[in-house]
């Protein structure tokens, strides 16, 4: 098992992880007009607390809409100063690909692992998530993946890919006479695909 009694985990990602923020929003066209506007955070904390409650496990989602790293940057360290972690699940990506490089992305990047390793923060990244109907994103996205996997390499965190489990939903879609809509809008996803991430994330989490 990765996670330890009275560990403190750290959700740091964009609108993927913060999904639930729009339900405060004070505008009525953003708080309902989304199909979904869980997160997988949302599934997998209830599942960890059933499975192991003797853990006592103190968490933070702290997912910002529209984030990219160096936002994140900025922020990071008065996460660190207020939360104390121990873990970080990082699921960054989407966002950095509308606007960086692969250089300006792993200098990014780098520096946010080089923080929170020196706050002795150990890390499960994510690989990014398809953009259906987005080639050219997707092709940006791959890019990211293998900088994202290199680096865990390089710090020794722990480097998860959702993918190509969500690529395997895909290529049964192309068949289906009943496709699995993992996405309700966007790269934004729906009740099924927040239910993959959420296991995939557990079983990260819980070596299982």
């Amino acid at each position: 098992m990765i996670i330890g009694r009275h560990d403190c985990i750290l959700f740091l990602g964009d609108s993927l992880t913060q999904r639930t923020g729009l339900l405060s929003s004070t505008n009525p066209a953003v708080r309902y007009g989304h199909p979904y506007l869980g997160s997988y955070v949302d599934i997998l904390l209830p599942r960890l607390l059933v499975h192991y409650p003797h853990l006592e496990l103190q968490t933070c989602n702290a997912g910002i809409g529209g984030i990219m790293l160096p936002q994140l940057l900025q922020k990071l360290s008065e996460y660190l100063a207020q939360f104390e972690p121990t873990r970080a699940v990082l699921f960054m990506g989407q966002n950095d690909a509308k606007k960086y490089g692969s250089e300006e992305f792993e200098n990014y990047l780098r520096q946010v692992l080089d923080e929170l390793r020196g706050n002795q923060v150990e890390v499960l990244q994510l690989s990014t998530t398809p953009h259906p109907g987005e080639d050219r994103k997707n092709q940006s996205l791959a890019v990211f993946d293998r900088i994202i996997e290199k680096l865990c390499n390089e710090f020794s965190n722990h480097f998860l890919d959702v993918k190509t489990p969500f690529e395997k939903v895909q290529a049964y879609n192309e068949s289906a006479r009943r496709p699995i809509q993992l996405f309700s809008d966007g790269c934004h996803m729906s009740a099924l695909g927040n239910q993959l991430l959420a296991d995939l994330v557990f079983n990260a989490l819980t070596d299982t």
